[in-house]
């Protein structure tokens, strides 16, 4: 919400023996710290977490900027990252520093995370109100995506017994559409990866 607001502020996030901040100047996330990690991996690590508590500060300019990405994109990042954890014991959470660390180490952060370009951005609530779009062309038509997913997932959970649907990824050549669906919002951001990336 700070982000949609375009507003300039400091999250600070703790659980437990874990404490970092997160700062947001003018909508965009510029800077995040926990213990002795910074930028995407601290960040990440932060929006990990599970339980804790959060309060916000007024803005002040960091020691330096190490985050350039748009909001979009790295929200919707943490959630992929958060998903594919297999296990508690690799969970954001519930690493130390260091093991936190190599978790995010930059070598083994997907090509994806650098260097993307978001071309189109849509958030919902849980009611299909639209509450933030950007680049949106048909936004009926992105509605309609929404409905019809959820519609589909509700179908295919009678037929069989799986978990909750709440993400999907589908690739275009250079292009990537990501679609979230959770109780409280509906998200959905459409990539292009850097022209490297998509010529490899």
């Amino acid at each position: 919400m700070e982000c949609l607001g375009r507003k300039s502020s400091i999250l600070e996030v703790s659980t437990g023996n874990r404490r970092g901040q997160i700062f947001i100047s003018d909508g965009a996330i510029v800077h995040a710290e926990c213990g002795q990690l910074q930028g995407e991996m601290a960040l990440y690590g932060l929006l990990g977490l599970t339980g804790g508590e959060f309060k916000l500060q007024p803005y002040t300019e960091p020691p330096r900027r190490t985050i350039s990405g748009q909001y979009e994109f790295l929200l919707m990042e943490a959630a992929r990252l958060r998903d594919e954890s297999t296990s508690p014991s690799t969970r954001p959470g519930s690493l130390d520093g260091g093991e936190l660390q190599a978790a995010f180490d930059e070598s083994s952060m997907p090509t994806e995370a650098r260097g993307v370009r978001i071309e189109e951005a849509l958030l919902c609530s849980s009611a299909g109100e639209v509450l933030y779009q950007a680049k949106c062309d048909s936004l009926e038509s992105r509605l309609e995506l929404f409905a019809k997913l959820e519609r589909h997932a509700m179908e295919a959970s009678k037929l069989t017994p799986s978990g909750r649907f709440h993400r999907v990824s589908i690739d275009t050549g250079p292009d990537r559409l990501l679609i979230q669906i959770q109780p409280t919002f509906k998200l959905l951001v459409r990539s292009a990866l850097p022209a490297s990336s998509t010529n490899e």
